[in-house]
């Protein structure tokens, strides 16, 4: 399937000795109450839909079956503690990650400040 790619950001995962590259691929239109992600690391990839409603916050992986409630993109600690449940541990720290630098994507998104060589690095201990 062919997609409009809107932002391409990789950014650096890390879980004690244990290191690895994750990817964030905003597609589609932006403007919605929603953004459709495609992110990978650590082997797996995952197209997500993540955005608010009148509650709070979702998160859906439809090839997975999986939707869930999430923190603000930014909170990493609750996210990572709501999508361990349904997924392994690497793969809900590269989402956490991908939806906190998501927050970076956005932030600087209208000061046309993010470039091919930004990166961000996250890491837990």
């Amino acid at each position: 399937m062919d997609y409009e790619w809107v932002a391409c950001e990789f950014f650096e995962c890390q879980i004690g000795d244990k290191c690895w590259e994750g990817k964030v691929m905003i597609v589609g239109d932006t403007q919605k109450k929603y953004y459709e992600l495609i992110v990978s690391g650590y082997g797996s990839r995952f197209h997500i839909l993540v955005g608010s409603y009148a509650y709070g916050f979702f998160l859906c992986i439809p090839s997975r079956g999986i939707g869930c409630e999430i923190s603000h993109l930014d909170d990493y600690f609750w996210n990572v503690q709501s999508l361990e449940q349904y997924l392994s541990r690497y793969d809900a720290h590269t989402i956490a990650m991908a939806l906190d630098y998501l927050t970076f994507i956005i932030d600087t998104k209208d000061d046309d400040e993010i470039d091919d060589d930004d990166e961000i690095e996250f890491a837990i201990d």
